[in-house]
C-alpha cells in the first residue's frame, strides 16, 4: 500500500483516560501494529454514524483472548 497509513480506525471514547488505554495498552498489543498516529476532531460535522462494535469489551476481537 502507498501513503501514510494502511488502516484508519476510529475511536469514540468517554474521556481521555479511556483514549489513554486503548492508545497505550490495546492497540500497541495487537499483532502487526508497527506505528499509531492519532488525530481529534474538537466538533461534529455529521451527526450520521456508521455501525460501530465495543472492541475494548470484545479481547476476542482484538487478538488478545489467549495472551497472558
Amino acid at each position: 500500500m502507498t501513503g501514510g497509513s494502511d488502516y484508519l480506525l476510529r475511536v469514540d471514547v468517554a474521556n481521555a483516560g479511556e483514549f489513554e488505554r486503548i492508545h497505550k495498552d490495546i492497540l500497541p498489543a495487537m499483532p502487526g501494529i508497527a506505528r499509531i498516529h492519532s488525530s481529534f476532531a474538537i466538533r461534529n460535522v455529521l451527526a450520521t454514524r456508521a455501525k460501530t462494535k465495543r472492541l475494548v469489551e470484545d479481547p476476542e476481537l482484538m487478538g488478545l483472548s489467549n495472551r497472558s
